[in-house]
């Protein structure tokens, strides 16, 4: 059996926006061939964060579970709320729960002169995959 739960990466964002998140800095450089050694005290960080006008709206298949071998379907609704009509390109990942380690891809694909609400559907070929827990990762 493999069940797919579904991460929206706009959703995503929204989440890491939402929490403070920790970042490792190792103060203390050393460069093998030459011996030299550095240490910073300070860091200049900057973080930008782009908002789009587009965002996934649903993503979904028609089961929650499926048998090993079937071909999974996935739809993807977006949206525009842009004044101006969008060529985008759609990237699928699946991951395995948990580990988010890549099981398998889906191939680019672009969607172009995108205004308003538009849908897309994808279908992923489970044969050959151990069973599990699988995560789809889609990417706009």
């Amino acid at each position: 059996m493999i069940v797919l739960i579904f991460i929206s990466l706009f959703f995503l964002s929204l989440f890491l926006i939402s929490f403070h998140r920790f970042l490792s800095l190792y103060p203390f450089y050393y460069n093998a061939q030459t011996t030299d050694v550095q240490y910073f005290r300070r860091y200049n960080i900057a973080v930008d964060a782009i908002v789009s006008d587009v965002q996934i709206t649903r993503l979904e298949t028609n089961k929650y579970e499926y048998d090993l071998g079937e071909h999974i379907a996935c739809m993807m609704e977006l949206e525009n709320q842009g004044s101006a009509p969008k060529k985008l390109v759609v990237s699928a990942a699946i991951r395995q729960q948990g580990t988010s380690e890549f099981v398998s891809g889906l191939p680019l694909q672009s969607l172009n002169d995108i205004a308003g609400t538009a849908s897309y559907n994808a279908v992923w070929d489970s044969a050959g995959f151990e069973q599990g827990y699988r995560t789809l990762r889609r990417l706009v």
